[in-house]
Protein backbone atom coordinates (compact mmCIF):
# COMPACT_ATOMS: atom_id res chain seq x y z
CA UNK A 1 0.00 0.00 0.00
CA UNK A 2 1.36 3.45 -0.88
CA UNK A 3 1.42 5.84 1.51
CA UNK A 4 -0.78 8.23 -0.37
CA UNK A 5 -3.36 5.42 0.34
CA UNK A 6 -2.85 5.80 3.81
CA UNK A 7 -5.29 7.96 6.50
CA UNK A 8 -5.82 7.13 9.90
CA UNK A 9 -9.18 5.74 9.49
CA UNK A 10 -7.89 2.83 7.32
CA UNK A 11 -4.94 2.49 9.78
CA UNK A 12 -6.63 2.06 12.68
CA UNK A 13 -9.03 -0.33 10.57
CA UNK A 14 -5.94 -2.68 10.22
CA UNK A 15 -4.97 -3.12 13.48
CA UNK A 16 -4.82 -6.13 15.25
CA UNK A 17 -4.91 -6.75 19.27
CA UNK A 18 -2.12 -8.34 21.97
CA UNK A 19 -4.12 -9.33 25.28
CA UNK A 20 -1.53 -8.58 28.03
CA UNK A 21 -2.00 -8.56 31.45
CA UNK A 22 -6.08 -8.03 30.80
CA UNK A 23 -4.52 -5.02 29.10
CA UNK A 24 -5.76 -4.70 25.04
CA UNK A 25 -2.62 -3.14 23.07
CA UNK A 26 -3.11 -2.36 19.61
CA UNK A 27 -0.25 -3.14 17.19
CA UNK A 28 0.34 -3.32 13.49
CA UNK A 29 2.32 -5.98 11.26
CA UNK A 30 3.23 -6.52 7.35
CA UNK A 31 5.77 -7.26 5.15
CA UNK A 32 8.75 -10.04 4.69
CA UNK A 33 11.83 -10.11 5.68
CA UNK A 34 13.84 -9.80 8.82
CA UNK A 35 12.31 -8.00 11.83
CA UNK A 36 12.03 -4.29 12.77
CA UNK A 37 10.73 -2.71 15.11
CA UNK A 38 8.89 0.83 15.50
CA UNK A 39 8.36 2.24 18.34
CA UNK A 40 7.18 5.87 18.40
CA UNK A 41 7.36 8.64 21.10
CA UNK A 42 5.41 10.25 24.19
CA UNK A 43 2.61 12.25 22.35
CA UNK A 44 2.18 9.39 19.40
CA UNK A 45 1.20 6.16 18.10
CA UNK A 46 1.96 3.85 15.54
CA UNK A 47 0.17 5.98 13.26
CA UNK A 48 3.17 8.23 13.15
CA UNK A 49 5.62 5.85 11.48
CA UNK A 50 2.96 6.16 8.19
CA UNK A 51 5.48 7.47 5.39
CA UNK A 52 8.10 4.63 6.74
CA UNK A 53 5.93 2.17 6.09
CA UNK A 54 4.88 1.10 2.81
CA UNK A 55 8.85 1.10 1.94
CA UNK A 56 10.17 -0.56 5.05
CA UNK A 57 7.21 -3.41 4.57
CA UNK A 58 8.62 -3.80 1.17
CA UNK A 59 12.05 -5.10 2.22
CA UNK A 60 11.17 -6.17 6.05
CA UNK A 61 8.55 -7.43 8.26
CA UNK A 62 7.59 -4.87 10.14
CA UNK A 63 6.09 -4.46 13.62
CA UNK A 64 4.93 -1.15 15.33
CA UNK A 65 2.85 -0.59 18.13
CA UNK A 66 0.54 1.59 20.65
CA UNK A 67 2.45 1.87 23.82
CA UNK A 68 0.12 1.10 26.74
CA UNK A 69 -1.48 5.10 27.58
CA UNK A 70 -0.62 5.97 23.57
CA UNK A 71 -2.96 5.40 20.63
CA UNK A 72 -5.90 3.18 20.77
CA UNK A 73 -3.81 1.11 23.16
CA UNK A 74 -5.83 0.88 26.69
CA UNK A 75 -5.00 3.83 28.88
CA UNK A 76 -6.16 2.48 32.39
CA UNK A 77 -5.48 5.24 35.13
CA UNK A 78 -4.62 5.23 37.72
CA UNK A 79 -1.44 3.16 36.15
CA UNK A 80 2.03 3.06 36.86
CA UNK A 81 3.25 3.98 33.46
CA UNK A 82 7.45 3.24 33.30
CA UNK A 83 9.67 1.76 31.08
CA UNK A 84 10.19 -1.42 32.63
CA UNK A 85 6.81 -1.89 32.57
CA UNK A 86 6.80 -0.83 28.37
CA UNK A 87 9.96 -3.09 28.16
CA UNK A 88 8.38 -6.33 29.79
CA UNK A 89 5.12 -5.64 27.29
CA UNK A 90 7.44 -5.57 24.59
CA UNK A 91 9.20 -9.04 25.94
CA UNK A 92 6.01 -10.27 25.61
CA UNK A 93 4.48 -9.17 22.48
CA UNK A 94 8.08 -10.70 20.61
CA UNK A 95 6.95 -13.88 22.63
CA UNK A 96 3.56 -13.98 21.32
CA UNK A 97 5.11 -13.04 17.07
CA UNK A 98 7.49 -15.85 17.25
CA UNK A 99 10.51 -12.94 16.97
CA UNK A 100 13.87 -14.37 17.60
CA UNK A 101 15.92 -11.87 15.62
CA UNK A 102 14.94 -7.95 15.41
CA UNK A 103 15.80 -4.33 14.45
CA UNK A 104 14.80 -1.73 16.29
CA UNK A 105 14.07 1.56 15.32
CA UNK A 106 12.73 3.75 18.11
CA UNK A 107 11.59 7.72 18.38
CA UNK A 108 12.02 9.82 21.50
CA UNK A 109 10.38 7.89 24.02
CA UNK A 110 10.31 4.77 21.46
CA UNK A 111 14.24 5.37 22.00
CA UNK A 112 14.78 5.80 25.37
CA UNK A 113 13.07 2.32 25.84
CA UNK A 114 14.87 0.62 23.39
CA UNK A 115 17.89 1.41 25.09
CA UNK A 116 16.56 -0.07 28.25
CA UNK A 117 15.74 -3.00 26.75
CA UNK A 118 18.64 -3.84 25.16
CA UNK A 119 19.70 -4.56 28.81
CA UNK A 120 17.96 -7.36 29.28
CA UNK A 121 16.66 -8.87 25.60
CA UNK A 122 19.08 -10.96 23.66
CA UNK A 123 17.29 -10.88 20.04
CA UNK A 124 17.88 -7.40 19.32
CA UNK A 125 20.30 -6.75 16.28
CA UNK A 126 20.74 -3.06 16.46
CA UNK A 127 18.67 -0.30 17.20
CA UNK A 128 18.22 3.19 15.29
CA UNK A 129 17.47 5.76 17.89
CA UNK A 130 15.84 9.04 16.50
CA UNK A 131 15.35 11.81 18.46
CA UNK A 132 15.72 9.95 21.65
CA UNK A 133 14.03 11.30 25.02
CA UNK A 134 16.92 11.62 27.34
CA UNK A 135 17.27 12.71 30.81
CA UNK A 136 18.01 16.51 31.71
CA UNK A 137 21.68 15.42 32.02
CA UNK A 138 21.66 14.93 28.72
CA UNK A 139 19.01 17.04 26.97
CA UNK A 140 16.68 19.98 27.43
CA UNK A 141 13.19 19.55 27.93
CA UNK A 142 10.28 21.79 27.33
CA UNK A 143 8.59 23.83 29.84
CA UNK A 144 5.52 22.34 29.68
CA UNK A 145 6.92 18.77 30.06
CA UNK A 146 8.79 19.53 33.07
CA UNK A 147 5.78 21.04 34.43
CA UNK A 148 3.51 17.68 33.47
CA UNK A 149 6.13 15.46 34.88
CA UNK A 150 5.33 16.96 38.58
CA UNK A 151 3.34 16.11 41.36
CA UNK A 152 0.80 19.62 40.23
CA UNK A 153 0.97 17.53 36.52
CA UNK A 154 -2.32 16.14 36.78
CA UNK A 155 -3.87 19.42 37.16
CA UNK A 156 -2.62 20.82 34.32
CA UNK A 157 -3.84 18.53 32.16
CA UNK A 158 -7.25 20.14 31.67
CA UNK A 159 -6.12 23.36 30.11
CA UNK A 160 -4.19 21.01 27.39
CA UNK A 161 -6.42 22.02 24.48
CA UNK A 162 -6.18 21.23 20.39
CA UNK A 163 -4.62 24.45 19.99
CA UNK A 164 -1.85 24.61 22.41
CA UNK A 165 -0.75 20.72 21.29
CA UNK A 166 -0.53 21.62 18.10
CA UNK A 167 1.44 25.05 18.66
CA UNK A 168 3.39 23.14 20.85
CA UNK A 169 4.04 20.39 18.58
CA UNK A 170 4.73 23.18 15.71
CA UNK A 171 7.51 24.61 18.05
CA UNK A 172 9.73 21.11 18.02
CA UNK A 173 9.88 20.95 14.42
CA UNK A 174 12.53 22.55 12.22
CA UNK A 175 11.79 25.98 10.41
CA UNK A 176 11.36 24.47 6.84
CA UNK A 177 9.76 21.55 8.01
CA UNK A 178 6.32 22.11 9.83
CA UNK A 179 3.93 19.26 10.36
CA UNK A 180 0.62 19.26 8.60
CA UNK A 181 -2.71 20.65 10.39
CA UNK A 182 -4.42 17.42 9.76
CA UNK A 183 -1.99 15.17 10.88
CA UNK A 184 -1.46 17.28 14.27
CA UNK A 185 -5.24 17.18 14.54
CA UNK A 186 -5.36 13.29 13.60
CA UNK A 187 -2.71 12.89 16.65
CA UNK A 188 -5.03 14.74 18.75
CA UNK A 189 -7.45 13.13 18.50
CA UNK A 190 -5.58 9.60 18.84
CA UNK A 191 -3.87 11.19 22.26
CA UNK A 192 -7.43 11.50 23.45
CA UNK A 193 -9.26 8.09 22.81
CA UNK A 194 -9.64 6.61 26.12
CA UNK A 195 -9.39 9.26 27.93
CA UNK A 196 -5.79 9.68 26.85
CA UNK A 197 -4.77 12.96 28.55
CA UNK A 198 -4.84 11.61 31.89
CA UNK A 199 -1.76 9.44 31.00
CA UNK A 200 0.98 12.10 30.13
CA UNK A 201 2.00 13.21 33.76
CA UNK A 202 2.57 9.52 34.18
CA UNK A 203 4.41 8.89 30.75
CA UNK A 204 6.55 11.92 31.34
CA UNK A 205 8.33 10.48 34.88
CA UNK A 206 10.33 9.23 32.05
CA UNK A 207 12.25 11.95 32.84
CA UNK A 208 13.40 11.05 35.71
CA UNK A 209 14.86 7.63 33.92
CA UNK A 210 18.79 7.28 33.99
CA UNK A 211 19.79 5.53 30.41
CA UNK A 212 22.19 3.09 30.15
CA UNK A 213 24.37 3.75 27.07
CA UNK A 214 26.32 0.20 27.89
CA UNK A 215 24.97 -1.78 24.97
CA UNK A 216 27.46 -3.05 22.42
CA UNK A 217 24.92 -3.51 19.96
CA UNK A 218 25.40 -1.65 16.86
CA UNK A 219 23.63 1.74 17.53
CA UNK A 220 22.28 4.54 14.56
CA UNK A 221 21.45 7.47 16.51
CA UNK A 222 19.69 10.41 13.83
CA UNK A 223 18.60 13.55 15.38
CA UNK A 224 17.41 17.16 14.26
CA UNK A 225 19.68 20.11 13.38
CA UNK A 226 16.52 22.36 14.87
CA UNK A 227 15.55 19.96 17.87
CA UNK A 228 15.34 21.67 20.68
CA UNK A 229 15.59 18.40 22.77
CA UNK A 230 18.66 16.97 20.77
CA UNK A 231 21.49 15.08 22.55
CA UNK A 232 24.01 17.64 24.48
CA UNK A 233 26.45 15.47 24.46
CA UNK A 234 26.97 11.54 24.31
CA UNK A 235 28.83 9.62 26.89
CA UNK A 236 32.73 9.13 25.98
CA UNK A 237 33.95 5.68 24.62
CA UNK A 238 30.35 4.99 22.66
CA UNK A 239 32.69 3.33 19.25
CA UNK A 240 29.67 1.19 18.82
CA UNK A 241 27.41 5.08 18.10
CA UNK A 242 27.39 6.31 14.52
CA UNK A 243 25.46 9.64 15.03
CA UNK A 244 24.06 11.34 12.38
CA UNK A 245 21.82 15.02 11.77
CA UNK A 246 18.96 16.37 9.25
CA UNK A 247 17.60 19.40 8.44
CA UNK A 248 14.84 18.66 10.63
CA UNK A 249 13.44 19.54 14.14
CA UNK A 250 12.72 16.80 16.34
CA UNK A 251 10.16 14.43 14.10
CA UNK A 252 12.59 13.43 11.32
CA UNK A 253 10.46 10.55 10.59
CA UNK A 254 7.14 13.34 9.59
CA UNK A 255 9.53 16.34 8.81
CA UNK A 256 12.07 14.34 6.47
CA UNK A 257 10.80 11.02 5.83
CA UNK A 258 12.32 9.94 2.78
CA UNK A 259 16.23 11.29 4.04
CA UNK A 260 15.70 9.50 7.09
CA UNK A 261 14.31 6.04 5.33
CA UNK A 262 17.86 6.35 3.36
CA UNK A 263 19.82 6.24 6.40
CA UNK A 264 17.96 3.46 7.95
CA UNK A 265 18.14 1.28 4.91
CA UNK A 266 21.56 2.07 4.40
CA UNK A 267 22.50 0.89 8.24
CA UNK A 268 19.87 -1.86 8.35
CA UNK A 269 21.43 -3.32 5.11
CA UNK A 270 25.04 -3.13 6.05
CA UNK A 271 24.04 -5.09 9.72
CA UNK A 272 21.85 -7.59 8.02
CA UNK A 273 23.93 -9.94 5.88
CA UNK A 274 24.09 -11.97 9.19
CA UNK A 275 21.54 -12.25 11.81
CA UNK A 276 23.33 -13.33 15.23
CA UNK A 277 21.31 -16.38 15.41
CA UNK A 278 22.68 -17.51 11.94
CA UNK A 279 26.74 -16.71 12.77
CA UNK A 280 26.16 -18.91 16.19
CA UNK A 281 24.81 -20.92 14.22
CA UNK A 282 28.05 -20.99 11.83
CA UNK A 283 30.43 -21.42 14.95
CA UNK A 284 28.15 -24.24 16.43
CA UNK A 285 28.55 -26.28 13.23
CA UNK A 286 32.64 -25.70 12.63
CA UNK A 287 33.41 -26.77 16.19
Amino acid sequence: MESSDLNPNIWRGQQQWFHWQDIKVNYHQAGSGPDVLLLHGISGNSWDWHSLWPLLTQQYRVTALDFVGCGDSDKPFPYDYNIHTQCELLTDLLTHLNIEDIHIVGHDYGALIALSLAQECAVINTMTLIAPRLPPSLARWPLLERLLATPIGPALVPFINEKRFMHYMQRQTGPYSRLSTQFLRDTWQLLRVHDGLRALPELLHCRYYETDWLSTLPILLIDGEYDRMAVKALPAGLSNVTHLQLSTGHFPHLEDPQNLLDLILHFLRSHSSKSITSILDDQDQSE
